[in-house]
């Protein structure tokens, strides 16, 4: 009975030292936390930061951030609030019926609880005509993208505690305005919302808050075509290479899924990965473009059909940093000669999902009004 006790007293030791131990020693590594959360960095020791107890305070956040096996221990404790108690830890991640995982600026966005008001969105879709207008002298083309968001889809998943609060959204006045003043744009919301259950694989998936890659290459083969029409040039082709399908999310498809931080990936439907290739890179012109974007951007590039053999194009993240990045070239859009960017592209295309139109163009169309417009 001793030596059993014993035994026990020896293996709870163990249990108990061993992530101090890895926490000093970093000999068995874990694999990092994902989404969005502060790193504290190590505490600076002096007697000021010792006497006011900020070297403390510090350091407690530190070493509670970095002991040993913090990661997995963290996984391990959000995978049993999910089972339990169907609780998640991801900060402005929203847990939804059916397990549906949202953020919430995309419920807000459906909500109306960031509208920005009608004289806004009509002043800039006026300067998005004006500034259309002035390019199209240049024989450059304005386009604009209204991507649908997670929650514009899936609104029959909204947990129920979620109330609109206006009669109106950002999107339906951006809607109505785009079409009076007749903007060159592509509004996929009533064909995501048509096709939701026609579509041979899903337009969005349960734990991601972008479209799916499936949706997304949809996306990126209508704004190609809609391209060809508009600035009335035939450029390089393209065609379907093969359909991967998949019950394992792969890369944005699980986003929402990974900043849950839970150890089992989450099941869901079968989705779809499909890859194109280029069929003719040197028989027709490469067409040119800029694009400025929020993230729903990225699966479009990662389709294929936009990449350096169909199509040169630039990426402006938030109109703030450039993609692709090259080596000894500043990656900020401040950095660049703007009007010599802009006037060597044939199509200029402005990109949003519903919960960041109240900032679309993230200044870069009031830019271009003033370049090109006064």
């Amino acid at each position: 009975m001793k030596r059993t006790a014993g035994i026990i007293y020896i293996i709870t030791l163990i249990a108990l030292m061993l992530p101090a131990l890895n926490g000093f020693t970093g000999y068995i590594k874990t694999k990092e936390l994902k989404g969005y959360f502060q790193k504290f960095s190590t505490p600076e020791f002096n007697w000021f930061n010792w006497i006011h107890e900020i070297f403390q305070h510090k350091a407690e956040k530190y070493y509670t951030q970095n002991f040993g096996f913090q990661p997995d221990l963290v996984r391990l404790n959000n995978q049993i609030n999910f089972w339990l108690w169907k609780k998640t830890k991801a900060e402005g991640v929203v847990l939804g019926k059916g397990n549906y995982l949202y953020e919430q600026p995309y419920i807000d966005a459906v909500m109306g609880k960031d509208f920005v008001g009608d004289s806004a969105i009509s002043i800039k879709t006026w300067q998005l005509k004006r500034v259309t207008e002035e390019l199209k002298k240049k024989n450059i083309d304005l386009i604009i993208v209204f991507a649908p968001g997670k929650g514009s889809f899936y609104k029959e998943f909204i947990p129920d505690n979620f109330k609109k609060v206006n009669d109106t959204t950002n999107l339906v006045r951006f809607q109505f305005y785009a079409a009076e003043r007749n903007l060159q744009y592509i509004d996929f919301n009533k064909w995501f919302t048509e096709n939701k259950t026609t579509s041979p694989f899903p337009l969005y998936p349960q734990y991601g808050v972008h479209w799916s890659a499936y949706g997304a290459s949809l996306v990126a083969d209508s704004i190609y075509k809609y391209i060809e029409y508009v600035h009335n040039t035939d450029y390089r082709d393209y065609y379907l290479k093969k359909i991967e399908t998949s019950f394992n999310c792969r890369n944005d498809d699980y986003d929402a899924g990974n900043s849950l931080n839970m150890i089992f990936q989450l099941p869901t439907y079968k989705m779809a990965y499909p890859q194109y290739k280029n069929s003719d890179p040197e028989n027709k012109p490469l067409l040119k473009m800029l694009t400025v974007a929020d993230s729903y951007f990225w699966q479009i590039w990662s389709s294929g059909i936009f990449n350096n053999d169909i199509a040169e194009t630039e990426y402006w993240y938030y109109n703030q940093e450039i993609f692709p990045k090259k080596e000894g070239v500043s990656d900020r859009v401040d950095d660049k000669n703007f009007s010599e960017t802009i006037e060597k592209q044939d199509v200029i295309l402005i990109l949003s999902n519903d919960a960041n139109l109240k900032g679309i163009g993230w200044g870069f169309i009031e830019k271009l009004y003033s370049t090109y417009c006064k």
